[in-house]
């Protein structure tokens, strides 16, 4: 992934994140696990790049039920944690896709680090995903 930065007039070369991320396995709640596509793609992860005194925190890598049953079209669940450092300031909702059924959910990353599947698939559908793609997360720590 490449982020494209500019320099804003007055910021000191410090402000500008010059290393590349370091991803780190993302804390998940028991019952789930992460789908790799056979290799294809990373598991479940977290990394923050650092802009002067605030973070740029990303997500990425599948979600998935561990017993494989699909993610229900209705409720509240506690998919994973994120640690201290790494959990904004407010609550952040995001549209993520549901993996092959190609249906909507909402993810909230709360501030106490709890990541939220709101609603598991498209309430039009009457099956609900059995995956979630958490590459569309991102958010800043102020």
């Amino acid at each position: 992934m490449f982020i494209q930065t500019k320099k804003v007039s007055g910021a000191k070369d410090s402000d500008v994140a010059t290393t590349a991320p370091v991803w780190q396995a993302l804390t998940l709640g028991e019952a789930y696990t992460y789908h790799t596509s056979g290799g294809v793609r990373p598991p479940t992860q977290y990394t923050s790049v650092e802009y002067g005194s605030v973070k740029l925190v990303m997500l990425r890598g599948i979600l998935k039920i561990a017993d494989g049953s699909r993610f229900s079209t209705s409720g509240n669940f506690q998919i994973a944690t994120l640690p201290e450092g790494y959990r904004p300031s407010y609550l952040h909702t995001f549209v993520c896709v549901g993996h092959q059924e190609r249906q909507m959910c909402h993810v909230q990353v709360q501030s106490d680090g709890g990541v939220l599947l709101i609603s598991g698939g498209s309430q039009h559908d009457s099956q609900a995903t059995w995956g979630i793609s958490l590459d569309q997360i991102r958010f800043f720590t102020n």
